[in-house]
Formats: C-alpha cells, structure tokens, sequence
C-alpha cells in the first residue's frame, strides 16, 4: 500500500521494469549559427530554434516550396548511364541470404525501347545480368547516392542505435534495409508492391517517397524541422528540466491531440506521486482504463465530470496499482476488467506516474501535430489519406479518415506485436530517424503479442539505447528480421500480421511518423 502519512512523496515501483541508465555514444550535437538565447524553459528552446530556422529558412520562401512541389510531377524511375545502354532501375529486392541473395530489378534500352533485367551482385563493386549482357559497376554506396540524389548522406546506423548488435549494420551494408524486403526507386510500381505485401512479404521502403509520390506529409516534415531539431517531447511539451512531468500534465498539455486512443508508453516508469486510496461504491464509474503497457495494467485514461470516479478522487492518468488488494501493475486487461466488475464496493490504490525521459506517445490523433508545430502541421495531413487512395487507383479501403500519430524520443520503442486486424500499414516519417523490424519467417516467438494480449508475463521492446537480451538481440540479426532504417521524408510500407515494432533512433530531435492502415480490393 503506499504510505498515506508523507506529502505525495515520489513513491519507488520495484515490481515495474527498472530503467537502465543511457550508455553508449550521445545523439549528435546541433549546430545553428546565429541564435539569440532566450531562457532554458521548452518554448523558449523552440523559439531559438524556430528564430534560427526562419534566418536560415524563410517561412514564405517554404511557403512557395511546399506550393511548387505540389504541382511537381512525380519522379520516374531513375535511370543510370551505363557504356552502351541506359538502365533504368525500379527497385532493389533484398533476400534472406545477405548480398548474395540481392537483385536490382530493371529495363535497359532507351526511348520506347526497354527489355527487363534482373542485375545480381559477382563482386564487391559490381551488379551482372549475364543473359542480357548488361553489367553495372558501382558500390553499393555509389548505386544508392545515384538512385536517390536527393537524400542527403546517410546518418550511422551506429549513432541511431548505439546498443543494437553490430552485425545487424554490417548486413545492411550501404542500403536503409537489411533482411527480406524491397527498396522502391520507380513509384509506378506502389500498386503492385502494396498487393504483394498481403502475403506476408519483408517490407518495401521508398526513399524520399513523401515527395517523390507529392504527398502532403511532406510538407509536414518541413513544418517540424525547426520546432523538434534538438528538442525532446519534454522541452516541446514544456516541462521544466528536472522536474516531476506526470501524465495528468501530458494530458492537459497535449489536450485533444492524444485523442480517445492516443496513449504514452509507461513501462519505464520507475515512480508515482500523489499516491491515493479510492473507494468506488456505485455505478457506473464513468471512467476509461487503457493499458499501462502493450497490453497489461491499467491507467485512467479519462473520468467524467461529477462522476463516481472524480468524486472518489481518480484522476486522469492515474496508474491503477491494486484492485481490492489484488496487484494489477501487470495484469491482463481481461483480469483488470473482472475485478472492476466485481461485487459492489471497489477499491482503488492509485498514483499519478512520474514520466521519464524518453518519453513514447502512439496512436495519437493528427492534433498532436498542433501541439509538435502548429495548426498548419495538422491541416496538411487532412488531404493525405485521399491522395493514397489515388495512388491505389482507388482500390484501397482505408482503415481511418485521418492517420495516427506516433511520437518517441530517441531510445524508445514499442513493443514486438502482431496487429489485431492485420491491413497494410504505411508509414510516414516526418521527423527524426525510425528504426522498423518486420520479421516474415512465419513463426511467432512466444514473447510476441498477439491481438492486443500476449501469451507470456514479457512484452518486449527493443530500444536502441539499453543493452538486449541475447535472444532478442539474435533475433534482430536472424536472416528472416528486417530492419529498415527511415528517416524524414521516407515511407515504409509493411504487412500488420507479421511480427513488427518501431524503436526511435538517438539524434537530434524527437521521432515523429504517421501510420494509416488499408486494405487492397483484388
């Protein structure tokens, strides 16, 4: 029980996960030139920023680059000047076998004139289709600085993910992707790699797919950049440096922005304040649980006014750590639900969590995006969902009107886990450096949940900045786990009823993606 005779005192959880301090290199430092210093507070940090991005970025001259890409065609497939011939290359699908196992597929010839090729790697620096005598020496590094010209170098997959098994950045080589899985070059070719992906295929990355396919997420990537570079969720949010950001302040910050579903990721957590005993004696109780983790636990997600629940002394965000007696810190969501509707009256201890740094919000609405920038932020994701239903010819039936929000700080991660309702996901990184596994070998580790419960007590997440266990670790490094690293601007597309999880990688700034899910009429 939590001792009611000392003044909220911040209470010790032992029988929540323990936190494991950050070890490893630090994210990269940013450097902006020219900025005036107006306090160590979160909004005073975005103006400096926002101030320095204006002098660098004129908000009208991003104003007219947002308009102009717009009306941008979009890119055809890259070509590649080759001795004799040109090759144009329309996607890199990438085996379980490492490099070896890698074919660039193409058309050579020029004009109206093209014959399809399959190019396999017979050298370090070299690609050859031997039946139609076409070969393409190149590195892997120079091949992909070629195909997307308009990505700047690559950041170390070393620096994303400091705690993360080496060998996992040695199999993705110069590539974004390691594992079974498809670079996307020629964006013609959406429609057929969103059909493939429903038989459980690796995943397909577009580089820079945001605009080369003019979608509106693009322009929320630029509207991002000078609020979030450098800044963690706590700063945007403005929770003072070392103080006590508890989930009732998320919620009265974030407001509307974390919507019905929308919740934060409390498995780090290591405290509790304002620790009360709470006596339900009639109901309904007019109050909303979701889960304190994955699927375990439970905390107060709302209570209604004048309700049982608000005039018992609930409130929102609170951690529900015993129902009459019974430890339910991590206890399924069907046990939680059977003792709150047992016998008449129910009894709460309860306590408002401590949020630590880093800090992970999901399934968030688009508003969130209002407290991240601005109004603007939000405005252009409403014409996003349309825009991939024509790229689909219309044979989409999208999941939601408007996609979901995901956000982290470096280092964290969701949970490995199995959608409840598999569709096609597409994702949308719209700032900082998402790190995605899909494993498509077909078989589901006991540690995986399954339709929003799991089999086991352990839902594992993988951040990058805790070391792993040495299953979890091989598991990650196994030829069957893709690994696709995707920075802002990339779109990912996956298939939800294969094993996945999102980690944010350690740079400068917050994570940010949108993830709308959809399924293909055949």
């Amino acid at each position: 029980m939590f001792p009611m005779n000392s003044p909220s005192p911040a209470l010790a959880l032992d029988t929540l996960r323990p936190h494991r301090p950050r070890s490893g290199p630090s994210p990269p430092a940013v450097t902006v030139r020219h900025v005036e210093h107006f306090g160590e507070g979160g909004w005073q940090r975005r103006a400096a920023v926002q101030h320095a991005a204006e002098r660098l970025w004129p908000l009208g001259l991003l104003a007219l680059l947002r308009r102009s890409r717009r009306r941008m065609a979009r890119r055809a497939a890259p070509i590649l000047e080759l001795d004799s011939q040109k090759l144009k290359v329309v996607m890199l699908q990438r085996g379980d076998r490492g490099r070896e196992s890698d074919v660039i597929r193409g058309e050579v010839g020029e004009d109206q004139s093209w014959t399809p090729v399959r190019l396999k790697p017979t050298g370090a620096n070299k690609w050859e289709d031997p039946d139609a005598h076409v070969a393409l020496e190149m590195s892997d590094a120079d091949v992909l600085a070629a195909l997307c010209p308009q990505r700047e170098t690559a950041p170390s997959f070393r620096a994303s993910a400091p705690l993360w098994p080496q060998v996992v950045s040695q199999q993705m080589g110069a590539w974004p992707l390691k594992g079974p899985g498809t670079i996307l070059f020629d964006v013609e070719q959406l429609l057929q790699v969103a059909g493939e992906l429903q038989d459980g295929t690796g995943p397909v990355l577009i580089p820079g797919g945001a605009q080369q396919l003019k979608l509106s997420s693009r322009d929320v990537v630029d509207l991002l950049f000078p609020c979030l570079m450098g800044s963690s969720l706590p700063d945007v949010f403005g929770a003072e440096s070392g103080g006590k950001f508890t989930y009732q302040e998320l919620l009265d910050t974030c407001a509307s922005g974390l919507g019905a579903v929308g919740v934060a990721d409390l498995s780090r957590v290591e405290q509790l304040t304002d620790g009360r005993v709470v006596t339900l004696e009639s109901k309904p109780f007019n109050m909303l649980q979701m889960p304190r983790r994955w699927s375990r636990g439970a905390v107060i997600r709302q209570v209604g006014r004048n309700g049982v629940a608000e005039q018992a002394g609930c409130k929102a965000g609170d951690i529900i750590v015993t129902i009459n007696g019974e430890a339910v810190l991590n206890a399924t969501l069907q046990r939680i639900q059977e003792l709150l509707d047992e016998e008449l009256p129910v009894r709460l201890e309860v306590g408002q969590p401590v949020l630590k740094e880093p800090i992970y919000i999901r399934e968030a609405t688009t508003e969130l995006l209002t407290t991240l920038a601005d109004e603007e932020a939000t405005e252009a994701v409403e014409d996003l969902l349309p825009q991939i239903s024509a790229l689909l010819k219309d044979r989409a039936k999208m999941s939601d009107e408007l996609p979901q929000v995901f956000a982290g700080d470096g280092g964290s991660a969701s949970h490995v886990h199995v959608d409840s309702a598999p569709m096609v996901q597409m994702c949308h990184v719209v700032h900082g450096i998402k790190i995605f596994g899909v494993d498509s070998s077909g078989e589901v580790k006991p540690w995986v949940t399954r339709g929003g419960s799991s089999s086991t007590d352990a839902e594992v997440a993988l951040p990058v900045d805790i070391d792993l266990d040495q299953e979890h670790a091989a598991w990650l490094a196994s030829p069957s786990t893709s690994i696709a690293m995707c920075r802002a601007g990339d779109v990912m597309l996956f298939w939800g009823g294969n094993p996945h999880f999102g980690s944010n990688g350690m740079n400068a700034g917050p994570c940010v993606a949108l993830f709308h899910g959809f399924q293909l009429e055949t």
